[in-house]
């Protein structure tokens, strides 16, 4: 059965959304021992946090009230010692990207150490659509090439052929593929995502309101070096969807940032010019969901090579979707 909880956390200002899962309580108390280096009044948590078996980084651990708290190292490790005299409350663990997770007050006794272990789940819909990745395929001097996606998700649709994998002629005009003799404007992949919202970092997005979205994306795009055709197919594809909403968040990917959020691109013969460019975003109907300043926030810094030899240009992207939690 599954419970809501919303409170009201001081230090970060945010609604908490506490989720108890059927599979397990996303807590464990793994060892408790008295300790006379405490105070009368003092209880000692430690432990590590783990995010789908893997350390979560820059979580906190905190009192409901926020008089003491703390956030977990490189390692997912954390200590956090508590004077109830100061701080009675519940403890809570708080996730930038995960329900948050309560363990009442009445479970630790002050003078005792206690070994913690947090498992927190996504705080986004947990699959979701990495959609219309495009690669786009130039070369000065005609050549063949292979070019194979590998997407950290099930591929769901892939055009031209039916394989991630294209063999490929490749000119001035764009690229050939070989197998029906067809020339087309690019390649295009899809994948349904496991956790893609686990990318998503607020604190690295830029937030806007979406009634200015169209020259925000033509001043990035022409940025992060794509040309007329490359931005027009973009913007076309993800202006309409970004305004539904009056307002959205948004972080960019480029190039070597994009491979383990989405996918790994394998070309052979490597190309002298590859640029990849990705985005996610989140929309809201009002801007108390993303904060009170709304502008748009500092751009990525890139370097883009003059487009000689063998170029290669992709971009896609995600829009992520908060999980609805029933009561």
């Amino acid at each position: 059965m599954k419970k809501l909880i919303f409170l009201f956390v001081g230090f970060n200002s945010v609604a908490f959304a506490y989720e108890s899962y059927p599979e397990r309580d996303p807590w464990q108390i793994v060892s408790s021992k008295e300790d006379p280096s405490l105070g009368a009044a003092e209880y000692r948590l430690s432990g590590t946090v783990t995010y789908s078996g893997l350390p979560l980084v820059g979580g906190y651990v905190t009192t409901e009230n926020s008089v003491f708290h703390t956030q977990t190292d490189s390692a997912g490790n954390f200590v956090l010692v508590v004077d109830t005299t100061k701080d009675n409350s519940d403890i809570y663990f708080e996730g930038s990207f995960t329900h948050s997770i309560r363990i009442p007050r009445k479970r630790f006794k002050t003078g005792f150490d206690y070994t913690v272990l947090f498992f927190p789940r996504s705080n986004y819909d947990e699959n979701q659509m990495v959609k219309k990745p495009v690669i786009y395929c130039y070369s000065d001097v005609p050549l063949t090439a292979n070019v194979k996606v590998q997407a950290n998700g099930e591929i769901s649709f892939v055009f031209p052929g039916n394989l991630p994998e294209w063999e490929l002629s490749v000119d001035s005009e764009g690229l050939v593929f070989q197998n029906d003799g067809l020339r087309y404007p690019y390649l295009f992949w899809e994948a349904r995502q496991a956790n893609i919202g686990s990318f998503f970092s607020k604190s690295e997005s830029e937030r806007l309101a979406t009634d200015t979205v169209v020259s925000w994306l033509e001043d990035r795009l022409i940025l992060y070096g794509l040309n007329s055709r490359e931005r027009t197919d973009f913007i076309t594809f993800w202006a309409p969807q970004m305004q539904e909403y009056r307002f959205i968040q948004a972080q960019w990917f480029l190039d070597d940032q994009c491979e383990v959020p989405f996918s790994t691109l394998t070309i052979n013969p490597k190309p002298d010019v590859m640029k990849r460019v990705f985005i996610l975003f989140e929309g809201f109907d009002t801007s108390e969901n993303i904060g009170t300043e709304i502008c748009a926030g500092k751009a990525l810094e890139v370097s883009n090579p003059e487009r000689t030899g063998f170029t290669v240009i992709e971009w896609g992207g995600a829009e992520v979707q908060t999980k609805k939690i029933a009561d």
